[in-house]
């Protein structure tokens, strides 16, 4: 069983701005799990639906890396594209990928891990502890 306190992958980027393959990357934002949710990247972000949510992962953390550090106008472009057009969409992001080097998976996935880490160890049990009331109960039972 997963620990309850490991972060997804959206929670990724938390730090601020950082360099995957020579990319510049902005933190995570709502807009981002937006646009992840909405392009359907299910293995980045969990379940949701979209034109996207069958890619192999690899395809599907280039996606994400295309969120994280392209233009905002090419972003909102992508996405439009997800609703309107899976053949531009396809393509657009292919054209993106020649231009990406293998190794920025591995730095994506670095990244992913470094943040994640960061997340799950500031976070703590909200478990309560034998012997103590619950919510529920009234402090005077």
């Amino acid at each position: 069983m997963t620990d309850p306190r490991q972060s997804p992958l959206s929670e990724i980027f938390l730090t601020g701005s950082a360099k995957i393959a020579g990319l510049d990357c902005r933190p995570f934002s709502l807009g981002t799990l937006t646009a992840a949710r909405l392009l359907g990247l299910s293995r980045v972000v969990g379940e949701c639906d979209g034109p996207c949510q069958d890619w192999r992962m690899e395809r599907q953390m280039v996606a994400l890396l295309f969120l994280q550090s392209q233009p905002i106008p090419d972003v909102l472009e992508l996405v439009r594209f997800a609703k309107n057009d899976a053949d531009a969409l396809d393509e657009r992001l292919l054209a993106f990928e020649l231009e990406v080097p293998l190794n920025a998976l591995t730095e994506l996935a670095d990244q992913i891990g470094a943040d994640s880490s960061a997340v799950g160890a500031a976070q703590f049990d909200l478990e309560s502890k034998s012997g103590e009331r619950s919510e529920a109960e009234s402090p005077n039972s």
